[in-house]
């Protein structure tokens, strides 16, 4: 295409497009801006994705089962794996595991093993088992990661073993697991670049891999580059019968799969905008509709359209089960796409997730009426919130906490304090003045006390905060999470 032909397309598309474009050029397709400006492709950050999958078994933990379980999200390197790298790739050269772990009896009730899209290999290598039998646990290949499993050989309470099955479904829900696994009919490997000399004996296409066995004279694979090309968007998972020795297998990336992905080159906001959105809802989980609307706009204001790839992952990511095409289905009265229902309705009999702050009448609810009737934070009650904390310091001296050996079975650490009475009517006294006095102006609080506390200058008290653990079979346990020495200067 002459160059003056390719000026008129790409001006075509941007009076058509408000966002980006696809032009040819050179009998290419490539991206180019609202500015006019050729968007160069950029490797997928595939090891960030995978990362970011992590957190949101975290928030799959606080949602579902408030951190009743163990979530360990542990990075590991080279050693043990053999992993085949670019060099502008290798600072990323990790994989991750993932153990939900029991935190009554410590087992592992599932480990989820993870590889960042790239080439790597299960096989022997100098007589050494690199990635131990994990090809035999496949579990499913997404856009952006090979997915293993590894299941407990302990034995589980039913308890134990409802959580392992509500957690392993929920994850799949998450990675889109049903979809990843179909086999696209009649696919073969038509269109597939196969090296000649090849027989295959099997080949399965699924959405995001190849799983395809071939046989070869003697005992060695094909060289690398022979295979990259095979498929331009999917993982190729190759395995070799050789007529003699033992069954190899490798895993290839495609060689470029970069430029199949059209918004590659805003991945990193993409990336930060689901990141905010996971952990902002691991922290305020019954906001998670409102976070995913605010995500959504983003996502938009960024690429200046819909996209339903990113719309629908961040919908599963934050455990929001209902998608755009549901909001619109069930406006006419139907229903489809992903269940609006989560996964799993019931975790254990009689038992519901506390998504409220833990509080100090949580720990010891026999002093919540006193807790009522302390006054609110605000100017015109901090005489009375003086003249109470005098009271409760007094009252605290003569009557303070303990330390005591914590039942670590009930989700208690090894030591814990027990705060008594007086000590938390003062914490929560202290925390009303200390709002009031970090608020209001020095000359209205020296104005409203007209000099009567000047022999205070000074309150000292310990705040305290809370936390509870769920204990299945047991129940819920309320314990002192931070204890903290506050001064406050009048």
């Amino acid at each position: 295409m002459h160059l003056k032909n390719y000026i008129i397309l790409l001006f075509l598309f941007l009076l058509i497009f408000k966002g980006n474009a696809e032009a040819e050029k050179d009998e290419s397709i490539v991206i180019i801006d609202n500015k006019e400006k050729l968007i160069k492709p950029v490797s997928v950050n595939y090891h960030e994705w995978t990362g970011i999958l992590g957190e949101v078994c975290r928030l799959i933990n606080k949602v579902l089962f408030d951190n009743r379980l163990i979530v360990e999200l542990k990075w590991k390197g080279p050693d043990g794996y053999y992993l085949f790298s670019r060099p502008s790739q290798r600072e990323q050269n990790k994989i991750l595991e993932i153990s939900i772990i029991s935190v009554t009896s410590r087992k592992r009730l599932i480990k989820y093993t993870i590889v960042p899209w790239r080439n790597f290999t299960g096989d022997f290598i100098n007589g050494k088992l690199k990635i131990p039998r994990i090809d035999d646990r496949l579990l499913t290949v997404t856009g952006y990661a090979v997915i293993f499993v590894s299941y407990p050989s302990l034995s589980l309470n039913p308890e134990e073993d409802t959580a392992l099955k509500c957690f392993d479904k929920t994850f799949k829900n998450v990675i889109d697991y049903e979809s990843s696994r179909t086999l696209i009919k009649d696919a073969g490997n038509t269109g597939l670049d196969i090296p000649s000399g090849i027989r295959i004996i099997s080949c399965n296409v699924f959405k995001y891999y190849i799983d395809m066995e071939i046989a070869v004279s003697g005992s060695k694979l094909p060289g690398h580059s022979r295979w990259k090309t095979v498929s331009r968007s999917r993982m190729l998972r190759l395995t070799l019968i050789p007529d003699k020795g033992k069954i190899k297998r490798i895993w290839f990336m495609p060689e470029d799969p970069e430029i199949m992905e059209k918004y590659a080159s805003f991945e990193k906001e993409i990336q930060n905008i689901f990141t905010g959105a996971v952990y902002t809802s691991i922290n305020t989980p019954g906001e998670r509709n409102r976070i995913y609307d605010e995500a959504v706009k983003r996502i938009r204001d960024l690429l200046n359209e819909e996209n339903s790839k990113y719309e629908t992952m961040l919908e599963r990511w934050l455990l929001v089960f209902k998608t755009v095409s549901n909001r619109k289905a069930e406006s006419r009265g139907q229903a489809r796409g992903v269940s609006t229902k989560p996964v799993c309705k019931t975790l254990f009999s009689g038992y519901t997730p506390k998504l409220t702050p833990d509080s100090a009448e949580d720990f010891m609810p026999s002093i919540g009426e006193k807790i009522d009737n302390i006054p609110a934070a605000l100017i015109i009650n901090l005489q009375d919130l003086l003249d109470l904390f005098i009271k409760y310091q007094q009252h605290a001296e003569e009557n303070p906490g303990h330390w005591e050996s914590g039942n670590m079975i009930l989700g208690a650490g090894e030591k814990e304090y027990i705060p008594s009475e007086d000590e938390i009517l003062l914490s929560e006294t202290g925390n009303r003045i200390r709002k009031i006095i970090t608020s209001e102006s020095k000359e209205e609080i020296k104005k409203l006390l007209k000099g009567k506390y000047d022999e205070l200058r000074e309150l000292k008290y310990m705040m305290f905060t809370f936390t509870h653990a769920d204990v299945m079979g047991s129940g819920r346990f309320f314990y002192v999470n931070t204890i903290e020495k506050v001064k406050i200067d009048l």
